[in-house]
């Protein structure tokens, strides 16, 4: 593949991933009353952080190497990651907003 289809498919990468971490701010924020935000928000880096160490971890258990060279099973590891991303919308949908006394949505 030529190199600037790869940084055109990296670029649009880098510019449309990040996008989906604002709403899910918005929603995670506003589960929580404004007192705990800070310490919430903390925790919520951490739980992160384990997590992707976690999906590392098991996407090098699922995938390997054939005698020859080809990765094997690297479509389960696919499979697996679209399973943990319906679970976790299945899970967003029963997160509750907080009311904060803002004005904002409640």
């Amino acid at each position: 593949m030529p190199l600037h289809y790869l940084l055109m498919v990296t670029v649009l990468f880098f510019v449309f991933v990040p996008g989906r971490f604002g709403p899910a701010m918005a929603l995670i924020t506003g589960s929580v009353t404004p007192q705990l935000r800070g310490s919430y928000m903390s925790f919520i880096g951490s739980v992160q952080q384990l997590g992707a160490g976690i999906a590392s971890f098991t996407a090098g258990m699922i995938v390997g190497r054939a005698a020859d060279g080809t990765l094997v099973r690297y479509p389960w590891a696919g499979l697996a990651a679209v399973g943990c991303t319906l679970l976790a919308i299945a899970l967003a949908r029963r997160i509750k907003v907080v009311p904060d006394g803002s004005g904002g949505p409640e």
